[in-house]
């Protein structure tokens, strides 16, 4: 089979104002359902707005992990997802019946939602043929960098050439060859061949055209900001972020129009 034919996954969410022993009773029964996949892997991720860290006094996280359990399922979340100033809950899981084949789960601070975005890896396959693997390595394609200074070098350098080697040849085709060899080591001097492109500071891989380098930074600035309010959640902090989101949300309009009309 393909790996596809393999895999369940499914996402299941509930709502705050859902009785909590309703939802644990409906898992049950999608468990019946699932019986004939108990061979394949499957994985259960959504907001289950159940405190895990309240397992040792909260019932609900009880009676949730133990009928996970009991169908070999393991949670692989294990700190908060969502933090406020005044509390930290991990209501976000992911679980899986396959623990081997989840090779990370992490937690990443972006302010998408008042929810932190939780990123698993799930491997896919064990010898490379799934489409959607892909190396981590980037293959290094050479390329020349044309730029206003290369190109003014470029000009000064032809500029400076006495071409002496070349006048002094009276065969016609040495002539040329001395003229193509000074010419080419004129022009590798000033545009050399760069294999590892180095990326500016807080550049992105693949931008739009209107993410200029200064939104770029704006939004590295807002995320950090961010991060540091998610890890000390103090009013200082979050002052901070919240006007660093403002300017953020005021100049991605300017620079879209900057751009585009």
């Amino acid at each position: 089979k393909q790996w596809y034919q393999r895999r369940v996954a499914i996402t299941a969410g509930r709502s705050p104002s859902r009785e909590p022993e309703k939802f644990i009773q409906y898992l049950e029964e999608m468990f019946v359902a699932l019986h004939r996949h108990r061979h394949k892997h499957i994985v259960f991720a959504g907001d289950f707005n159940i405190n895990l860290l309240n397992y040792e006094t909260d019932i609900y996280s009880q009676k949730l992990t133990d009928i996970m359990a009991n169908h070999g399922f393991i949670q692989t979340v294990s700190r908060p997802t969502r933090i406020t100033d005044h509390s930290a809950t991990l209501i976000d899981h992911v679980y899986s019946n396959i623990s081997e084949n989840i090779s990370s789960t992490n937690i990443v601070t972006l302010d998408l939602s008042d929810h932190l975005a939780v990123v698993t890896n799930i491997v896919l396959t064990t010898d490379n043929t799934s489409p959607l693997v892909r190396s981590t390595k980037r293959p290094k394609t050479p390329y020349r960098r044309f730029n206003a200074e290369n190109t003014e070098k470029f000009r000064r350098l032809i500029s400076e050439e006495t071409w002496a080697e070349t006048e002094s040849e009276t065969d016609s085709q040495l002539k040329f060859n001395k003229f193509i060899d000074t010419y080419t080591k004129h022009y590798d001097s000033a545009f050399p061949l760069e294999t590892n492109q180095s990326r500016r500071k807080n550049e992105r891989q693949s931008p739009k055209p209107w993410i200029l380098p200064w939104l770029e930074d704006a939004c590295a600035r807002k995320n950090r900001f961010y991060y540091e309010f998610v890890k000390n959640p103090t009013e200082v902090n979050k002052i901070k972020y919240k006007k660093m989101k403002k300017i953020r949300r005021q100049t991605h309009p300017k620079s879209k129009k900057q751009v585009l009309y």
